[in-house]
Parts: C-alpha cells; structure tokens; sequence
C-alpha cells in the first residue's frame, strides 16, 4: 500500500525527501491554466517506510511496549521496550493487515520525526 497524498504532502512538507519512483498528481494544488499539477513521491507504506527509512521516521530510541509485559510492572519487565522504529513499525504492520490504512497512517504521523509536534 502506498501512502495518500494527504500524507505524501505531509511528509514532503515537513523534510523527508525518500527515494521513490512513484507519484501523486496533486490535483488539489493551485495552479494555472496550461501548468500541469506538481508530482508529490509516494512511499510504499511496508518497505519504504517501516523499513528502509524506518530509522529516519521513528528513531532508534526505546519506546515503551505493554503488550509484552505479561502482567509484570514496566520497571521489572525485561520484555517491555523495543527500538522505536521495530515499536511503530509492527504496529503499523498490524493495522495495514485489518486493511485499516487510514489508522496506520494516522498512527505513522502521530509518532514520525517529521511531524513537528514530536
């Protein structure tokens, strides 16, 4: 799956500028009579983002992972945390497997380093 152009401008926007050979049209852009619509790259959701910029987008630092704690408080849990980019990349993984891509990009926003407010 590929991402909208909702969230392709998003990321163009904000900085990230990843390989890609495909593009949106974005038909939505003001623009005159004659000029064509400007190419926004489009990223394959799995494999550019979740993995090959996986570091770039979500970070290497621990994030906090309750499902693996088994009943166990946090602090004692050995189980508990996963490199950032592993966290948010199965759990985009899971959602784009309900066929849920809104919510996974929603999620991918919500915790990338190009969304100023992280």
């Amino acid at each position: 799956m590929f991402t909208s152009l909702k969230l392709s401008k998003k990321l163009s926007v904000n900085g990230f500028e990843g390989e890609s050979e495909e593009y949106h049209r974005d038909r939505t852009a003001n623009v005159e009579q004659g000029v064509s619509y400007p190419l926004i790259k489009k990223y394959d959701i799995l494999n550019d983002l979740c993995v090959k910029y996986a570091k770039e987008m979500f970070g290497e630092e621990e994030e906090a992972n309750p499902y693996n704690c088994g009943g166990v408080p946090y602090e004692d849990c050995e189980n508990c945390s996963l490199v950032g980019y592993i966290y948010h990349s199965e759990n985009i993984l899971s959602l784009l497997q309900q066929n849920k891509q809104d919510e996974a990009e929603e999620y991918l926003w919500e915790n990338c380093k190009f969304n100023k407010n992280n």
